[in-house]
């Protein structure tokens, strides 16, 4: 099991920088995601913090 014995020794560096691509990531995601919604961006902005303030325990 090559793959093992490589994690093992470092892995060459090969997952440097992890956090960054994966958060880059996200915010491509959710770039894409509110310009494709059904709904105009501010509409869907809208709904989605109404959902998020109807379900604080306040």
């Amino acid at each position: 099991m090559s793959c093992c014995s490589r994690h093992a020794s470092g892995g060459g560096g090969k997952h440097r920088g992890g956090m960054k691509t994966m958060l880059f990531g996200m915010l491509v995601g959710l770039v894409l995601g509110l310009m494709f919604a059904p709904k105009p961006g501010p509409e869907t902005l809208n709904t989605i913090s109404d959902k998020i303030i109807r379900k604080l325990p306040v």
